[in-house]
């Protein structure tokens, strides 16, 4: 529940633009594997995810995309290490964070490739917010890229994917629109 409640409070500091405090908590989850009671494999796990995505997010959010993308690697090899013990969701918004951090340095196939595995996952009913702005993220990719002719046919079914779910931000509808 620590661990949580240290996520949830990095990503509230995020949010509203405090990064000297999201980067200190940051730091204190870091370093909660040395402390007595944090030395399970599953609280290992959780610390590394949890963490992990917040400090891409962290670094994504102050447009230091470089620094997310510094990550990256150890981040998978750390995924392959723990194998079947992350999370659905903590491997979905790793991607779609991967393919933000290389959105922000411009390089769009990279971005591509790791949104196309949120948006070619079988469990879209994970996160439901996740997979609609994935969508969203994937026409913009595309225009980045000059697909114009492949952007019709998406603009066309990333419309009746949102119609078709419940949204929870207008802007959805709006950008597609």
């Amino acid at each position: 529940r620590y661990v949580l409640t240290l996520s949830h409070l990095i990503r509230g500091y995020i949010d509203n633009g405090n990064f000297e405090k999201a980067c200190d908590l940051i730091q204190t989850m870091k370093s909660l594997p040395k402390e007595k009671g944090f030395k399970s494999i599953d609280v290992e796990v959780s610390i590394f995810t949890l963490g992990s995505n917040a400090a891409l997010l962290y670094y994504n959010r102050k447009g230091e995309f470089s620094k997310s993308v510094e990550l990256i690697d150890d981040i998978i090899e750390k995924s392959k290490e723990y194998k079947n013990k992350v999370s659905k969701e903590q491997e979905i918004l790793f991607s779609y964070n991967m393919a933000y951090a290389y959105f922000g340095l411009e390089d769009y196939k990279k971005a591509l490739y790791y949104l196309n595995k949120v948006l070619n996952d079988n469990e879209q009913h994970l996160r439901q917010d996740i997979y609609s702005f994935s969508r969203i993220f994937n026409l913009i990719i595309h225009y980045e890229l000059e697909n114009y002719d492949f952007l019709e046919y998406m603009i066309k079914s990333t419309s009746r994917y949102l119609s078709k779910h419940e949204k929870d931000y207008e802007i959805e509808e709006v950008f597609v629109k």
